[in-house]
């Protein structure tokens, strides 16, 4: 049997999952910026997990696996300067618009 305060959380949490497929000529200064962004957004309160990953069979496809504590922590890391910033670089890395996909209880939700 769960303890409560696990059940809590598990109806609470937040996972995010981004892809977005890069330009090749952007794709170098957009792989230099992910270590400070990544640490910055794991250093965050309710960052519960967080990685960029780069696709093995496509290496202009990066893709995010997030996981929060809940819907206020994820709001707050989309409001955060450094998320701000590296959206804006996404903007102008990424050939098309990224996608993102927000799963909480069982429900998904598609955010961009």
């Amino acid at each position: 049997m769960m303890d409560g305060a696990i059940m809590a959380e598990s109806r609470e949490a937040v996972r995010v999952f981004a892809r977005a497929r890069l330009q090749l000529e952007a794709r170098a200064a957009f792989l230099r910026a992910v270590p400070a962004f990544v640490a910055a957004t794991r250093a965050e309160p309710g960052c519960l997990a967080y990685d960029l990953l780069v696709s093995a069979t496509d290496p202009l496809s990066v893709a995010t696996v997030e996981h929060w504590a809940d819907r206020q922590a994820m709001l707050a890391h989309l409001d955060a300067p450094h998320t701000r910033n590296f959206m804006a670089l996404i903007a102008a890395s990424a050939s098309q618009p990224p996608r993102v996909t927000m799963i909480q209880a069982g429900r998904e939700e598609r955010l961009i």
